[in-house]
């Protein structure tokens, strides 16, 4: 019968706490009366305790003051790692690093080795086998022979073969969080520890020391997390309501482990800044109430155990903590609520007691975001619509932003609408699609202002533009805290209370701790026996890079037809200089280029593939409506990224010099016959069979396709289609009328008439203008109205005087219009054949 009495408690806390792991992978608030809960509370009311206790607990639950029961493990979302000296420590640090750059470097080739063996299905021949040239370029970017053939033969062919790797690639790259444990930090050096971790910046990886004491709970203890911020209500902190729940968890679970969690936030709520000697002596308070109930390390541990560690992400949710341990408020926003952006509990209490109505409305702006155009500087309504928005494509682009859209969204086609867009603006929605701030830019908003209202309407910016104001120090927040701040708050409640305290160091996502930071919280740490927690960091990448990113995202989405002409501008206004004083215009094309020539948006080119030295190059061409060359676009899309970004930018810089007037003869003197790999024989044009460098088979193709510099071509004589003009072929050597020519893009034809055009003389199909004084009545207009014989036939234009009159039908022998009506029969022209016409 004792040993029934003495496990029967330990049972039923292992079946309490199953039931409450199982409850905290739901949602609180909308769980209260689910079955996860209902298990919860059904335990608990079989504990051997007061019925009144049972229920201050249930109460405590639903209001988020405390956990459910769980194991220690669930409740810090680690397990204690095995003890180790200082030493090892620095070597563990070490190794984490090493391992975690060579799983960054892994999840790179994984991604290369993907789209490698997604080309193998890009390139294909009849039987759906890769080809050659596929499997080159599958090598070439990194995949052995053995792989693949594995790939090959894998169930779903390469592309399947891909999609795991993709999966390989994105588990490399999340390396988690190394825990490591010490029993003794006095061999440790601040200074070796500091180096070790320096070397885990940017490597998306974590690492916690904890110190170990000798009375340390393990994996399976029982533990809850207390919420010291829900215990604030509108008014004052509820002292009593703490102490009554610290005694009821006391009676109903003996010897339970409580994680903290809350004080910062609690600090906040009464107004008081985080770093300030009121905030310290505040913390100090509120953990002199949680000593009067911790357990004496002689004594039987049958009283509650406290620590200041960070809670597992779903206690997070589940409780909607506010701030961690020791650590900083972790965000002014709730994330509670996800259909609606709104204050945290303990940001909108410090806003009633530590903020003026002006000072209340400034920090919603800048932390909530804009919710009315007439909030945001540059993007007021009376000015969209002086700028031709309507007045209903604002009222639902207002509605927009109060739903929560970004700018890029609130400003796209889809809320502005196309009538507004093409009818009132003047032009095109499909370039609106995705990317509104496009349209703010084309109707003449400024990218600054752009960029200033993109920030007003999301928000999340720093709670008061002077960081230094009494305001901002009370929205103290983790991703802006210092080191010092953090050790001298962590001190603060370890001289109240001597219990494990986790110090986290500051850092953000973008930003990883500096080695200062990083041996200042060690030595603070050695010197206290303190846990040391460090946050993963991204990369650093270059602010210049994001920008470049996010403009390239912006082209993406955007047609390249409207890249060019977006902006509407005012015309400029020319200045009149007179005739005798204006300087003298020296530019060789200054009667043909007044500055910078776009080209039109719908435009005539051609696209010529070739292949140089085995690599494949597709020219793009753009021309002005005379014909003139005006832009061009070089793909290589087998190269790496370096060379291709610099050979597309080499082609925007040639663009631009043609739009303002460069010469092509001026690029093609200056890069043919240039020499550099890749280089050799050309195949899939008609006439350059090789070259010498990429840039002098482009300018070569150019200049033939241009400029008529045959010889720059290695085959004379070709027309458009490659045939040849034909020797003694009159109607080929004739001239071409020059309105024709235009119709065509003088590229693609090398400057010659393709040999299936029939040009028409347009004088000739003209009505014939009767004299100013000849009239003509009702009847002769009648009898032309009645009369239905078949039209004329146009004549052609052969460059003769005398033009055949020739019959509208087809000659029955070769197809061509050219038969002539002699004497009862008809003779074709073009082949001789006679066709009986009556």
């Amino acid at each position: 019968m004792a040993q029934r009495r003495t496990k029967q408690p330990t049972q039923l806390l292992a079946s309490l706490m199953s039931a409450g792991e199982i409850w905290l992978e739901t949602d609180r608030s909308t769980s209260l009366n689910s079955a996860e809960a209902t298990d919860y509370l059904n335990g608990l009311a079989t504990l051997d305790t007061s019925a009144s206790v049972k229920s201050s607990i249930t109460k405590a639950l639903s209001k988020g003051r405390i956990s459910p029961l769980i194991p220690l493990g669930a409740a810090i979302g680690s397990v204690s790692p095995a003890p180790i000296s200082s030493g090892g420590a620095e070597m563990a640090i070490a190794e984490a690093a090493t391992i975690a750059a060579a799983r960054a470097a892994t999840a790179q080739g994984f991604t290369s080795l993907s789209d490698a063996l997604e080309s193998l299905t890009i390139d294909t021949d009849d039987e759906g086998l890769p080809t050659e040239d596929a499997l080159t370029d599958a090598i070439r970017c990194g995949a052995d022979a053995d792989l693949i053939e594995i790939a090959l033969s894998t169930p779903g062919g390469p592309r399947a073969a891909a999609t795991a790797l993709r999966k390989q690639a994105a588990g490399a790259r999340d390396t988690g969080t190394v825990h490591l444990g010490l029993t003794d930090w006095r061999d440790a050096s601040a200074e070796k520890l500091a180096d070790a971790s320096n070397r885990l910046a940017g490597l998306r990886i974590g690492l916690q020391v904890n110190h170990l004491s000798k009375s340390a709970p393990t994996a399976k203890s029982p533990a809850l997390i207390l919420n010291l911020g829900a215990y604030f209500d509108d008014k004052t902190f509820a002292e009593e309501t703490l102490r009554s729940d610290l005694v009821d968890i006391k009676s109903a679970f003996a010897g339970v482990f409580v994680v903290v969690a809350g004080l910062a936030a609690t600090i906040m709520s009464e107004g008081l800044a985080y770093d300030s000697p009121q905030g310290r002596n505040r913390a100090k308070e509120l953990t002199s109430i949680l000593a009067e109930y911790q357990g004496s390390s002689t004594k039987e541990k049958t009283d509650i155990q406290f620590a200041f560690l960070r809670p597992s992400p779903q206690a997070v949710a589940w409780l909607n903590l506010e701030s961690l341990g020791v650590d900083p408020v972790i965000s002014l926003i709730s994330s509670a609520d996800e259909d609606e952006t709104r204050f945290s509990h303990c940001a909108g209490l410090a806003l009633n007691c530590a903020a003026t109505e002006s000072q209340r409305q400034d920090v919603a702006l800048r932390v909530l975001g804009a919710r009315s155009l007439d909030q945001i500087d540059g993007l007021e309504r009376n000015r969209l619509a002086e700028r031709g928005l309507s007045e209903e494509a604002l009222d639902r682009v207002e509605q927009a932003i109060r739903d929560g859209l970004p700018l890029r969204s609130a400003f796209s086609r889809w809320v502005v609408g196309d009538d507004t867009i093409r009818k009132r603006l003047s032009l095109a929605p499909e370039a609106f699609e995705t990317d509104g701030e496009a349209l703010l830019s084309a109707i003449g908003i400024s990218a600054r202002e752009i960029e200033e209202g993109r920030a007003a309407v999301q928000g999340r910016r720093r709670a008061v533009s002077d960081p230094n104001s009494e305001l901002a120090q009370v929205f103290y927040l983790g991703h802006h805290a210092k080191a010092g701040a953090c050790i001298r708050f962590a001190l603060s409640v370890r001289e109240a209370l001597n219990v494990p305290i986790l110090l986290t160091v500051p850092t953000s996502e973008a930003q990883p701790p500096t080695r200062q930071d990083l041996q200042l919280c060690f030595s603070a740490a050695i010197e206290n026996n303190l846990s040391l927690r460090i946050d993963p960091s991204k990369p650093q990448i270059n602010e210049t890079i994001l920008e470049r990113l996010a403009e390239a995202e912006r082209r993406a989405h955007t047609p390249p037809t409207f890249v060019q002409a977006q902006t509407i501008a005012p015309a400029e206004q020319k200045q009149h200089v007179p005739s005798h004083i204006q300087a003298p215009n020296t530019h060789p094309n200054s009667d043909k280029y007044a500055g910078r020539h776009r080209l039109p948006d719908r435009r005539k080119g051609y696209i010529q593939k070739s292949t140089v030295g085995g690599h494949k190059v597709y020219i793009h061409t753009g021309e002005f409506e005379n014909g003139e060359l005006g832009e061009i676009f070089i793909d290589m899309h087998k190269e790496g990224a370096a060379f291709r970004s610099l050979m597309n930018n080499f082609a925007i810089a040639i663009s631009i010099g043609l739009q303002y007037g460069v010469p092509l003869e001026e690029f093609v003197d200056a890069f043919v016959f240039t020499r550099f790999e890749p280089a050799g024989e050309v195949t899939g044009n008609d006439s350059i069979k090789s070259a010498t460098s990429i840039l002098d088979y482009i300018f070569r193709e150019l200049a033939v396709s241009y400029l008529e510099r045959d010889d720059l071509a290695e085959m004379d004589g070709l027309s458009s289609d490659g045939l040849g003009k034909g020797a003694g072929d009159s109607t080929r050597e004739a001239p071409s009328p020059q309105d024709a020519v235009q119709m065509i893009s003088k590229g693609f034809s090398r400057g010659v008439i393709p040999d299936n055009i029939v040009f028409l003389d347009s004088a000739s199909m003209r009505p014939k203008a009767k004299p100013a004084n000849e009239t003509q009545d009702f009847e002769d207009e009648e009898s032309d109205a009645n009369d239905t014989s078949p039209p004329a036939a146009p004549t052609l234009a052969t460059g003769e005087d005398d033009h055949p009159d020739y019959l509208g039908d087809a000659c029955p022998n070769c197809g061509h219009f050219t038969l002539v009506e002699d004497d009862g029969v008809a003779i074709c022209d073009a082949c001789g054949a006679t066709v009986q016409t009556a």
